[in-house]
């Protein structure tokens, strides 16, 4: 006697599933790819406006050594430093302005980094989980 077993046919679920898991980690890669490439863009561009103020600071400091030496009394040199002091003021106002924006920069690069790690670690069931007793 020959058995015969049913199967039933497949589901556009079932046959669709694989596809939308694909799709689902294409786009994460494709996300992940995105928040990679633009970090690794931001990270030369910050390089630059941070060698720009280091070379900044080096040709003030060049400035303020030659007007030292041809300053000829006190007063003069005391200017001079004043005006070094107003004009150093200013360049780290504009360096903090900037490292402040570099660090939101990276901050917003590093969590678009995270979000796309974490959610490729979440659970696949949407479960929620026991909350413990608080007494």
């Amino acid at each position: 006697m020959e058995q015969h077993i049913d199967t039933p046919a497949h589901s556009s679920t079932s046959e669709s599933f694989p596809m939308d898991l694909v799709g689902m980690g294409r786009k994460r890669l494709e996300a992940l790819f995105d928040a990679q490439s633009k970090l690794i863009d931001t990270l030369p561009d910050l390089s630059r406006e941070w060698i720009s103020c280091a070379e900044a600071e080096r040709d003030l400091s060049s400035d303020l050594l030659a007007k030292l030496r041809a300053a000829r009394s006190i007063p003069e040199s005391t200017k001079v430093y004043q005006e070094w002091l107003s004009r150093r003021m200013e360049m780290f106002a504009d360096e903090t302005r900037m490292l402040l924006a570099d660090a939101q920069k990276l901050v917003d690069v590093s969590a678009r980094l995270f979000a796309i790690d974490m959610a490729s670690k979440a659970p696949a069931s949407a479960e929620p989980t026991a909350k413990p007793e608080v007494h």
